[in-house]
């Protein structure tokens, strides 16, 4: 989806902050067997984010930053020291966190099994700055909503303004502040409301830099 054509109109726009990528592996195989599917190419998602930061560059530009997003697991943790060292030149930052219950996907909440209680949700801090753009070019408010139940626009006929503005994604919003999750499945299932998830992945991520030396 990242071609050279979008890259250069979400540049121009000088509207963005972040642009973040998720990128699970360091090789086409590994890569294969987590995102599943016949647009998961690791060659093409590889090129496009070193693409999308040469055109930044060469724009002369300082922002959007461009960012990795990574989730550690076990079919790719042998992985995980090659990729830093590949995309810490390139990128401005990467975030790397244990696989968890994301987006209400699977039953892999690491909270729920260390005896955490999940009483102390609280909204989704992603809903104050982040729109995500799906394959299709339907917009979601959550990355970790692979399944596109939270969509709340469409890029291909609406501004980003409009989305974000928008009723979908305000009634979203609304939901959380009152802390109502029952009425949104995806949100009630998900770690990532439970803030202390956040800080888990920045101090495993600050503690393997330490390792490295």
């Amino acid at each position: 989806m990242l071609t050279e054509e979008l890259c250069r109109k979400l540049l121009e726009t000088r509207a963005l902050d972040v642009i973040a990528c998720s990128l699970d592996a360091n090789s086409s195989q590994t890569y294969q067997a987590i995102r599943q599917g016949k647009g998961a190419v690791f060659e093409n998602v590889t090129a496009n984010i070193e693409r999308l930061v040469a055109m930044r560059n060469a724009m002369g530009l300082d922002r959007p930053k461009v960012q990795i997003n990574s989730v550690l697991m076990k079919i790719n943790q042998h992985e995980l020291r090659e990729l830093l060292r590949r995309w810490e030149p390139i990128v401005d930052h990467i975030t790397v966190l244990p696989v968890h219950a994301y987006g209400g996907v699977g039953k892999l909440s690491f909270l729920e099994k260390a005896g955490i209680s999940q009483r102390g949700k609280g909204k989704c801090p992603l809903l104050s700055y982040m729109l995500v753009a799906f394959a299709d070019g339907t917009a979601g408010a959550c990355c970790g909503d692979s399944n596109g139940v939270l969509r709340v626009g469409d890029f291909s006929t609406q501004s980003m303004k409009e989305i974000w503005n928008g009723p979908q994604l305000d009634y979203i919003r609304r939901v959380h502040a009152k802390r109502d999750f029952e009425k949104l499945p995806v949100c009630r299932d998900c770690d990532l409301t439970f803030s202390p998830l956040y800080w888990a992945g920045c101090y495993m991520y600050t503690m393997y830099r330490r390792m490295r030396g």
